[in-house]
């Protein structure tokens, strides 16, 4: 009960877990022996910061790369027509061919990267994974619009301990907003135009954990 939380999400995932930590900060939390009514996260707020990797926090239907997928996404069929046709893709196609793909794709060079997306590259042409990814990706398109007053309320309420972490070119994030979240929130850590892609999981893990590993040691 007496734990601190730091919440981490990346993408989507930054919404999810900011809205779960700004309603931390209205539920009552377990009461201990000193307070027992009105304990609130104005006494105590269980989670002692948020770090957001490149958020998707308002208007995702909008942004760049979504404009034109949302088209093809509307249509229950058409996603589940796309997904059978990766999933065959992956069937007919050898496993060397569609490794050397996802390598041209993400422009992997080092040899020891090649081999990571060498073990994942059976799994990315599969229904399965194809049907989850653009699913999502509407589910995205229809839920995320305008910030709710009650995130807003809460990142200017806790902006000390929120950390927004921005690339420089990313296709999931409407143009300018860094810009606003830095100036609607001037005491929050933001880092925006860093040169590391929307998608860094396999590429660029060690320098996003650098990055958030700095601003969790000077976290108050």
């Amino acid at each position: 009960p007496q734990a601190k939380l730091v919440l981490s999400g990346h993408s989507m995932g930054g919404w999810l877990v900011s809205s779960a930590a700004a309603g931390f900060s209205t539920i009552p939390l377990l009461p201990d022996v000193a307070v027992t009514e009105k304990r609130t996260a104005e006494v105590d707020l269980p989670v002692r910061g948020v770090a957001l990797l490149f958020p998707v926090l308002t208007h995702v239907g909008s942004t760049p790369h979504a404009t034109w997928t949302t088209r093809f996404l509307v249509r229950p069929v058409v996603r589940t027509l796309l997904s059978w046709a990766a999933g065959l893709l992956g069937y007919l196609m050898p496993l060397a061919v569609t490794s050397a793909v996802v390598r041209r794709l993400e422009r992997i060079r080092c040899i020891t990267r090649a081999r990571d997306y060498c073990r994942i590259a059976p799994h990315v042409p599969r229904f399965e994974t194809f049907l989850n990814s653009v699913q999502m990706s509407y589910d995205e398109f229809r839920s995320i619009f305008d910030m709710p007053s009650e995130l807003s309320a809460f990142f200017i309420r806790h902006e000390r301990n929120v950390a927004f972490f921005y690339a420089k070119h990313d296709g999931w994030v409407m143009p300018g907003f860094p810009e606003e979240v830095e100036k609607a929130f001037p005491q929050a850590t933001v880092q925006r135009g860093l040169p590391i892609p929307h998608a860094f999981c396999i590429q660029h893990s060690a320098e996003v954990v650098a990055l958030v590993q700095e601003w969790l040691l000077g976290l108050r």
